[in-house]
């Protein structure tokens, strides 16, 4: 229970409020966290979900500096293929190759014109 003093017309009377009244006048929520600092409660360890990469602010930067992404990124052509299938960008497979064998071993396709 919490004591709080308003002044009402000349004089000052003295209202108790009970807890849910005290929080709803303070906006707070019931079980906020009250006993931690605000590094922990602000600390993105303690967090969890997602989070939308517009909402980081350097977000395409880290992406950039990642090894992994920029060597993705840097290739442009395929592996260089011969034999039914050749080319290196763009591949191409060489006509009358491709048949039911080559499809499957359990379905009948029949033949392919």
């Amino acid at each position: 229970m919490f004591i709080l003093l308003i002044p009402r017309t000349s004089s000052s009377d003295i209202l108790e409020l009970t807890t849910a009244q005290t929080r709803t006048l303070l906006n707070v929520a019931d079980g906020a966290t009250a006993n931690s600092s605000d590094a922990t409660l602000l600390a993105r360890a303690n967090h969890t979900g997602t989070q939308t990469a517009s909402t980081i602010s350097d977000f395409d930067t880290e992406v950039a500096n990642n090894t992994a992404v920029a060597a993705n990124t840097a290739k442009v052509t395929n592996a260089t293929h011969t034999g039914d299938v050749t080319g290196a960008t763009a591949l191409t497979i060489a006509n009358g190759v491709v048949d039911s064998d080559k499809l499957s071993t359990t379905l009948d396709f029949g033949s392919i014109v």
